[in-house]
């Protein structure tokens, strides 16, 4: 496979904010790398409503457009919990563009079903808006783009990993399955790039 190398603007100011352990882990192994833009690192709890409001507000003076990226930040969060972050982020006075994740509620439904959810008890998914789409535009933000992780795999030669054993029966049952479902599928979960609209 290709290897995909992502160029960086040099006047880019790249702010990663994470547990402070998540933070010491991430310096102990490529802390001697040099970044190829400005980059700076926070040790921060982000659902300390404070501690995230704080933040946000210094980060707020010192630019004029923000783009904001929750990878793995969102679906282990309640639905009163991103309800908030969505009202913090979407309160800044720069221009604002979220990247988030997005799962359809099939998603929920076939982690039951299989028994991921009770495999992973420990990190559960508790955000489940049901209408995903709709609990975001309630908080005015708005989805610009939206690249779903099985089609962006295939255009890329990379599928979705899926153990050996089951990439035969998993090509036996697309095959199975009606047109729509399948395009469901290929649409159930990926990243959203939101922007904030007029309230």
């Amino acid at each position: 496979t290709r290897p995909y190398r992502l160029e960086l603007p040099s006047d880019l100011n790249w702010i990663e904010i994470d547990f402070p352990k998540i933070i010491d882990y991430k310096e102990s192994i490529i802390g001697a790398e040099a970044p190829r833009c400005h980059l700076e690192r926070i040790s921060a709890d982000l659902s300390d409503d404070s501690v995230r409001r704080a933040l946000l507000h210094d980060i707020e003076a010192r630019t004029q457009k923000l783009l904001v990226i929750t990878e793995g930040v969102t679906p282990y969060l309640s639905n009163d919990a991103v309800s908030t972050l969505a009202t913090d982020l979407g309160s800044l006075k720069c221009r604002t563009w979220w990247i988030n994740d997005y799962f359809s509620e099939a998603v929920h439904k076939y982690r039951e079903r299989n028994g991921v959810s009770a495999r992973m008890r420990e990190a559960p998914f508790l955000f489940r808006p049901g209408n995903w789409f709709g609990f975001f535009a309630r908080l005015h933000w708005v989805v610009k783009e939206i690249r779903y992780l099985p089609i962006e795999g295939r255009k890329m030669g990379r599928p979705f990993p899926v153990p050996r054993r089951a990439r035969s029966f998993r090509t036996f049952l697309l095959f199975l399955i009606r047109p729509k479902l399948r395009k469901q599928l290929g649409t159930s979960f990926g990243f959203a790039m939101m922007e904030r609209s007029p309230s």
